[in-house]
């Protein structure tokens, strides 16, 4: 998946693979995201899960009422993979009266691998392909 955002010279890459393979693959993603994106100027890659959401209607029917197969956790664990060197410590969502809904997502980078730069775009790229108000800050760890 190829995200782009007007008058930017950027480009985010999504690869969707399997949640095994995410599993295993998060040992050595933060080298090859790093040499991914040292060959292809101009672009930030990460690397996102498949997972499945069960509607509510299907839970009823069988009886089986599963978080963890949820629109919301599936968003939540999306979220996760998304921005993954860095660890979501806050979430905060804002409703206003004009059906505006404002996400704001804080991260901590403990080893200082993911920019602001970044993560801006990465919002401004999921928001207009969420059509969504996202907006990620990094904390500082002091």
């Amino acid at each position: 998946l190829e995200l782009r955002v007007p008058n930017n010279p950027y480009t985010f890459h999504i690869h969707i693979v399997s949640l095994e393979f995410l599993k295993y693959f998060r040992k050595f993603q933060f080298y090859f995201v790093k040499e991914y994106e040292k060959i292809f100027r101009n672009t930030y890659v990460t690397f996102c899960a498949l997972r499945t959401i069960i509607p509510k209607k299907y839970q009823k029917v069988r009886n089986k009422r599963s978080y963890k197969r949820s629109y919301s956790n599936v968003l939540q664990e999306n979220l996760k993979d998304l921005v993954f060197p860095t660890n979501i410590i806050g979430k905060r969502i804002y409703y206003f009266t004009d059906n505006i809904v404002k996400v704001h997502l804080y991260v901590q980078d403990d080893k200082n691998t993911t920019s602001q730069k970044k993560l801006n775009f990465l919002s401004k790229a999921i928001g207009s392909y969420l059509k969504i108000n996202l907006m990620i800050e990094i904390i500082s760890s002091s």
